[in-house]
């Protein structure tokens, strides 16, 4: 996590394929907001498909 830069590596093209573990938080955020949002989806309209 020290390699990160301030900015944290999302605005640097290359940063991606510098920092392999940069992948691995993307993903890890990816992964996050997509649960995040499903369950905030079956909370919101769950009701509406049972």
């Amino acid at each position: 996590m020290a390699q990160i830069p301030a900015g944290g590596g999302m605005h640097a093209p290359g940063s991606v394929h510098t920092h392999p573990s940069d992948q691995g938080v993307i993903a890890l955020v990816a992964i996050i907001v997509i649960v995040v949002v499903v369950h905030w989806a079956s909370l919101s309209f769950g009701s509406a498909f049972v």
